[in-house]
């Protein structure tokens, strides 16, 4: 079998590839939304993270000025 077969088998197991049943759907979308959740949740940490930091360093460099 060479490459131009090979794609031509390929693209027509795509081609009639049946739509998923609605199990397979279903756990995509609890993995969607899971990721989802944990990708917000992981943004927030790093904003909460990076917003404590320089309040702390803004603070520090108050501080600086007045000794």
């Amino acid at each position: 079998m060479n490459e131009k077969e090979f794609k031509e088998i390929y693209s027509e197991f795509w081609e009639n590839m049946e739509q998923a049943p609605d199990k397979v759907r279903n756990a995509y979308k609890v993995l969607d939304n899971a990721l989802e959740s944990y990708l917000c949740a992981v943004e927030e940490w790093i904003f909460r993270n990076a917003f404590e930091f320089t309040l702390n360093y803004a603070a520090d460099l108050e501080m600086k000025k007045v000794v």
